[in-house]
């Protein structure tokens, strides 16, 4: 007898900062060298862009604030420090066709009293039945306290929430599972549309 299968969940990388290549500033010389966060840091690479990314240990703390501030300090005009963190696109479905985005974004401000970003604006698509689904992109810490409500009230109907999950897809040769700059495949289908490879 088959259990029940349930979808998991991507596999969740740390939060972490994006340093532009030159960073010659943070050599040891530098009075605004940011040392105190070294327990912060769980690892340092660089990307494939050439910029060095810092991964932290925890992915929503308020050291990765501090830090990104230090750095810019240290490196001053130079170049631009960026946050990053995993994203995580939420879907919320069963929504009348009359409400309106700002309605949906209202309802997400009363059910979880926490900031959500700018860019966490809801796009509406038509679906079936005269209803209505919205789905928008969070960061996740902010996305997994939305999905754990499972379902809430937008207006007069109590919507459905749940995680979009869409697998990578190379768009060197359209193979699931990779992406185009770890593509081992010779046959370049790039020409060709997602539907017809």
């Amino acid at each position: 007898m088959l259990g029940k299968q349930t979808a998991k969940s991507p596999k969740s990388r740390n939060t972490g900062l994006s340093v532009p290549s030159p960073v010659g500033e943070l050599n040891n010389g530098n009075p605004h060298r940011p040392d105190g966060f070294k327990d912060k840091v769980s690892g340092i690479r660089r990307t494939a862009a050439g910029e060095i990314l810092l991964r932290m240990n925890k992915a929503s703390d308020e050291s990765t604030g501090r830090l990104q501030k230090a750095i810019q300090d240290a490196i001053g005009e130079q170049a631009e420090v960026k946050a990053i963190a995993d994203k995580v696109t939420v879907e919320i479905r069963d929504i009348a066709e009359w409400t309106t985005s700002d309605e949906v974004l209202e309802a997400l401000f009363q059910a979880i009293d926490c900031d959500l970003s700018s860019e966490a604006v809801p796009k509406l698509r038509q679906a079936y039945q005269g209803t209505q689904t919205a789905t928008l992109t969070l960061p996740k810490n902010i996305a997994d306290h939305i999905l754990n409500l499972g379902k809430m009230r937008i207006g007069w109907a109590v919507c459905r929430l749940r995680a979009k999950l869409e697998p990578r897809r190379c768009i060197k040769c359209l193979n699931f599972g990779h992406i185009a700059a770890r593509c081992r495949n010779k046959l370049d289908a790039s020409k060709l549309c997602f539907n017809c490879a």
